[in-house]
């Protein structure tokens, strides 16, 4: 029996259990067929909030309380979690344990290992950003900064931008177009990937194109 299925069966009321990524991504669930359509956007959404969680502290656990139930959230490791749900009848001490028990015994499928995209090729953004001046450049960052606080709030968009280009042994100061281009990648295929998905990519050509003459 594997661990979603000892989850469910622990206890009366588990509805099923599911594993996911530190994005977000089900790689593994034991949900009914009747939840799945909406696994995936909650189970985004419930890694935004555990991201935004450990900006201020560490993060060990989400419980929302629903009109029909619980659902819970819980870190297992760097890059795991533990999603588990609950009918409105279930012992929420009870359920607290065994989530605390599974999560710490919760190893990643290992068809699902390399589940991180792969950052995509940062060329055509140099091209673009040759020539780049200091008013584009903050102009660019500044939008980089106002997109981001949107979800997490100007302190954690700014540090999100610093530790972009600190990745890239770069400051806000630089204009090498090169440096730019890796940090805005890296943003890209980060924090901008989890709040856009797909249409981050196309965010950041416009920003750059808007503002490169």
């Amino acid at each position: 029996m594997g661990i979603l299925e000892e989850i469910r069966s622990s206890t009366d009321g588990i509805i099923g259990s599911f594993i996911a990524t530190d994005s977000g991504k089900v790689v593994e669930s034991d949900v009914p067929a009747l939840f799945e359509d909406e696994l995936n956007n909650a189970s985004e959404s419930l890694s935004y909030l555990a991201e935004i969680a450990q900006e201020s502290k560490d993060f060990e656990s989400i419980l929302i309380e629903a009109q029909d139930g619980y659902v819970s959230f819980t870190k297992s490791n760097k890059d795991t979690y533990l999603g588990i749900i609950a009918s409105g009848n279930t012992n929420l001490q009870v359920l607290n344990i065994i989530t605390k028990k599974a999560a710490a015994n919760l190893e990643m499928p290992e068809q699902a290992i390399s589940t991180k995209p792969a950052p995509s090729n940062p060329i055509k953004n140099i091209d673009m950003l040759d020539g780049i001046n200091e008013r584009d450049r903050d102009a660019i960052f500044s939008e980089i900064i106002g997109k981001i606080q949107i979800l997490y709030g100007p302190k954690v968009a700014t540090m999100h931008l610093d530790e972009a280009l600190a990745s890239v042994n770069a400051t806000r100061d630089t204009t090498n177009p090169d440096q730019i281009a890796q940090a805005l990648n890296v943003l890209e295929n980060g924090v901008l990937k989890k709040m856009m998905g797909n249409n981050a990519k196309l965010f950041i050509e416009k920003i750059i194109s808007s503002h490169m003459h």
